[in-house]
């Protein structure tokens, strides 16, 4: 969960491969990508993005959402179309040395 009064977006990657991601290239997007709440799976994985017009139309209030078996590692990252501070909240089913979350 990403909380920020700033136009901020979260990200999700596996290696080099975008789940999670807009750009303005078509080809460049992740599997989730748009402006409102939307799911996929990739891998047995089942994502939901809130959308980059975040929460309550606010940009910058953002969540991904997981169920399942994670295939692979992942990694979250948050891209600022300004500056701002941001509060990011990290919650799993699975026991504290299971999740590594560097900030």
């Amino acid at each position: 969960t990403l909380t920020s009064e700033s136009d901020l977006d979260l990200q999700l990657f596996t290696g080099d491969t975008p789940l999670v991601y807009w750009d303005s290239d078509d080809d460049a997007k992740g599997l989730l990508f748009g402006p409102s709440e939307e799911s996929a799976e990739h891998e047995g994985l089942t994502m939901t993005y809130s959308g980059y017009s975040g929460t309550d139309a606010s940009p910058g209030h953002e969540f991904i959402k997981l169920y399942g078996s994670v295939p692979s590692e992942l990694e979250v990252r948050v891209f600022g179309y300004e500056s701002g501070s941001a509060q990011i909240s990290l919650s799993s089913g699975l026991p504290d040395d299971q999740v590594s979350s560097e900030l």
